[in-house]
């Protein structure tokens, strides 16, 4: 989405928040009266001496009630005096501004949160620590051709129990989710896979159920609107498994709207993990939740601190729409012209680990359309032998097609699919989701997903259950393998 910003002091002021981690109106402690913030502000940019330059009139100096360093050419200051937050135009270039307020402020004795820094082509942000306060300096600027607009505020970049990012971790490229409305910094050496929203972010040596693992999950909602923080926090804790426990939450500052963190310990199949969870509803219509996985001895020194630094990245801005064919067109590479392009194929052929019986509850059971037309312990649907197992459906399809999507027709005790994959011409296996089980009321239930970053044609799809904290069987009608023809891509 555009963002236009208009040259006027005030709303510029709101627009430029978004650069960074987003503005505050909370009212700011003065300094301790013993520590002096910075250095009386200069009228111009210190010379190599660190002497100011001289001024050839007193009719040209011009005071500003502000702590903050000014440059010497500052026009339309708007202010309230003191440590209040400050805008003004100068005649300097965005490298010589950025210099000047680098300089200006480690002079006062302020540290750089160089992770937080964003510098474009046409604007800046810098963070800057160590505030008497206990709060960060933040200056943003936005370049509008013959002048810059430079805003300076005091503001609690990072708040709870989540610090202040440590200065060497390290930090890859920015990420923007369109349909999360989010962007982040993304974590080097991890594979990255963004789409609708989702975000992850895995270690190499990744395990599937412990990590190190990001998950960030963001956009748009509809009958959900209208939840807070607590209740994105109560959702999350309510579809845990047993053996996993989330400690009561604490307040966070994510993007200038505010939040909830929590820690998550537990145990995944016998193995220890740690980790952490973050709720924020940036709007009635918007919610966005950020989850880091690592087992136990993993978790305090290796990924904690990559995920505050992710964390303290994250801005917010207007998401998207919901799926459709452009965005199926852009995310999976398939040209889809109109929704008559689109194929729609049921399975004609299935195999699974196991079948509660044959031909009742049957794999073939879920070839063909649906037919089990409410929820329920119906034969017309696949079972596994048992309910409290790990099982595997492989459906197979006629007509080879690149796809964009997969409907899973649960009809009894749905949420508990781990895994789904495709299965290409030659014979190998794709992985387009992956999950934790998480039973769900709505019954029956088509699952939909979207297939991202499969541009090879697939005759076939696996589905991954496991039932084992289910205790009842979640029984599989139909499966819809949707998608184009190779020569559309």
């Amino acid at each position: 989405m555009n963002r236009k910003l208009a040259l006027v002091s005030v709303v510029l002021v709101l627009a430029l928040a978004a650069l960074a981690c987003g503005g505050s109106d909370k009212a700011t402690a003065p300094p301790a009266a013993t520590e002096e913030p910075v250095a009386p502000p200069p009228t111009a940019a210190p010379t190599e001496s660190g002497e100011e330059p001289e001024v050839e009139t007193e009719e040209e100096l011009v005071s500003y009630d502000t702590v903050f360093p000014l440059p010497d050419d500052v026009q339309n200051f708007v202010g309230e005096g003191g440590e209040s937050q400050i805008a003004f135009q100068t005649r300097l270039s965005i490298e010589e501004a950025i210099a000047f307020y680098r300089k200006a402020l480690d002079d006062a004795g302020l540290i750089e949160y160089e992770v937080l820094t964003s510098i474009q082509d046409d604007g800046f942000s810098l963070v800057f620590a160590s505030w008497p306060s206990g709060e960060e300096v933040v200056v943003q600027g936005v370049d509008f051709d013959d002048s810059i607009n430079i805003s300076i505020r005091l503001e609690e970049v990072i708040e709870g129990e989540i610090n202040p990012p440590p200065p060497d971790a390290e930090v890859g490229e920015e990420l923007r989710s369109e349909f999360g409305g989010y962007t982040c910094q993304t974590i080097p050496g991890y594979t990255v896979e963004e789409a609708f929203g989702f975000v992850s972010m895995e270690a190499p040596d990744a395990d599937p159920s412990l990590g190190p693992a990001v998950l960030l999950m963001g956009g748009a909602v509809g009958e959900d609107g209208g939840k807070t923080a607590q209740d994105l926090y109560d959702d999350f804790v309510s579809d845990l498994e047993s053996g996993i426990e989330v400690s009561e939450p604490g307040e966070i500052t994510v993007g200038g709207a505010t939040g909830l963190v929590a820690d998550v310990e537990g145990a995944v199949e016998g193995q220890r993990m740690s980790g952490s969870a973050v709720f924020v509803a940036v709007s009635p219509n918007h919610h966005f939740t950020a989850l880091a996985v690592a087992p136990a001895d993993l978790w305090e020194d290796d990924l904690a601190p990559l995920f505050e630094v992710v964390v303290a990245s994250i801005t917010f801005f207007e998401p998207g729409d919901a799926f459709d064919l452009e965005d199926m067109e852009s995310e999976a590479g398939v040209a889809v012209e109109d929704e008559e392009s689109l194929i729609n194929q049921w399975a004609t052929s299935a195999i699974a680990s196991s079948e509660y019986n044959n031909p009742d509850w049957a794999a073939s059971q879920a070839t063909g359309a649906p037919d089990t037309a409410e929820c329920g312990d119906y034969q017309t649907a696949w079972a596994s032998l048992t309910s409290d197992g790990v099982d595997w459906l492989e459906l197979g399809y006629d007509f080879p097609i690149v796809p964009v999507q997969i409907d899973v027709y649960e009809s009894h005790s749905p949420g508990f699919i781990v895994r789904v994959e495709v299965v290409d011409e030659e014979g190998y296996y794709h992985t387009v989701w992956e999950g934790k089980p998480s039973p769900v009321e709505k019954c029956p239930r088509i699952f939909s997903i979207p297939v991202i970053g499969v541009d090879v044609p697939v005759v076939g799809v696996r589905i991954h259950l496991d039932q084992r904290a289910g205790g009842n069987w979640d029984e599989i009608d139909a499966v819809e393998l949707i998608g184009a023809e190779e020569g559309r891509r």
